[in-house]
């Protein structure tokens, strides 16, 4: 199966690493683990950054196509990735040769708002709310 990954970096090699992010640092994600987070489309792969600010950034990001048949995969739990039922995240174990397809720029219109649990959301902090509820959203982009 064909999936994703995405980092500011251009790589020639994809190594699994803890992660380091708003959701680990709160202990709501967890980071015990070294892994590549990958999902099945861009987009999703956009979801896991769990940031409602990310279009503000300006960010461009290379995007990496990853064969899961050519590596180890762990299908993380809920407690382990709370928006796994959103971005559909699983982890590569193993170092991987990358293979990148290309790079895009995150635009700052919103595109879609996806909720799970009770609308609750502090737009000046995060988007995880603390009280195991989350909201997370979808970006555009262009390819450059």
């Amino acid at each position: 199966m064909i999936m994703y990954h995405l980092s500011s970096k251009k790589l020639e090699t994809l190594k699994p690493q803890n992660p380091n992010n708003y959701l680990t640092s709160i202990n709501k994600e967890y980071n015990g683990v070294k892994r590549i987070s990958i999902a099945p489309s861009i987009d999703k792969c956009l979801i896991g950054f769990s940031d409602p600010f990310l279009g503000d950034k300006g960010l461009e990001l290379y995007v990496y196509e990853i064969n899961t048949n050519d590596c180890k995969i762990k299908k993380p739990t809920k407690k382990e990735v709370p928006d796994k039922e959103l971005s559909d995240e699983l982890w590569v174990l193993t170092e991987i040769k990358a293979n990148c397809i290309g790079k895009i720029k995150i635009l700052p219109n919103l595109q879609n708002k996806h909720e799970i649990g009770p609308k609750y959301f502090n737009n000046k902090i995060s988007c995880w709310s603390g009280k195991n509820e989350y909201v997370s959203w979808t970006w555009k982009y262009d390819w450059l």
